[in-house]
Protein backbone atom coordinates (compact mmCIF):
# COMPACT_ATOMS: atom_id res chain seq x y z
CA UNK A 1 0.00 0.00 0.00
CA UNK A 2 2.77 2.47 0.92
CA UNK A 3 4.55 1.88 -2.38
CA UNK A 4 1.31 2.56 -4.28
CA UNK A 5 0.86 5.88 -2.46
CA UNK A 6 4.45 6.81 -3.28
CA UNK A 7 3.92 6.11 -6.99
CA UNK A 8 0.69 8.15 -6.94
CA UNK A 9 2.49 11.11 -5.35
CA UNK A 10 5.29 10.87 -7.89
CA UNK A 11 2.81 10.86 -10.78
CA UNK A 12 1.00 13.88 -9.35
CA UNK A 13 4.33 15.75 -9.11
CA UNK A 14 5.13 14.89 -12.72
CA UNK A 15 1.69 16.09 -13.84
CA UNK A 16 2.26 19.41 -12.02
CA UNK A 17 5.66 19.80 -13.70
CA UNK A 18 4.12 19.27 -17.12
CA UNK A 19 1.45 21.88 -16.39
CA UNK A 20 4.15 24.40 -15.43
CA UNK A 21 5.75 24.07 -18.87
Amino acid sequence: MEIKDEKKEQKEEEDIGEEDR
